[in-house]
């Protein structure tokens, strides 16, 4: 998170500021509420990216195509995910 103080008035984005660079893995890639104690089971949840299209912002692509195959080949690279019992079972064979 950024704090961003207003000098200039630029907040909040007007109607004229169509086409915009937005950075960040999760920008791409929502959590949300958290990982780990914090994760929630939420109903539905939108995404920045998806919010700023759904307010009539276009995104810029070639940056979004970057962001989405890096976060595809990293996810790629991260072992699988195993459920808290199948350690137990593990040590039971």
């Amino acid at each position: 998170m950024i704090l961003l103080k207003n000098n200039l008035q630029i907040l909040p984005l007007s109607g004229a500021t169509k086409k915009i660079e937005v950075f960040g893995n999760t920008s791409y890639d929502f959590i949300s509420g958290g990982t780990g104690s914090g994760d929630v089971n939420e109903a539905y949840s939108i995404s920045l990216v998806n919010g700023l299209i759904n307010a009539g912002f276009t995104i810029d692509d070639e940056l979004k195509t970057g962001y989405e195959k890096f976060i595809a080949t990293e996810k790629g690279k991260a072992p699988k995910k195993k459920f808290f019992g199948s350690c137990l079972l593990q040590f039971r064979k």
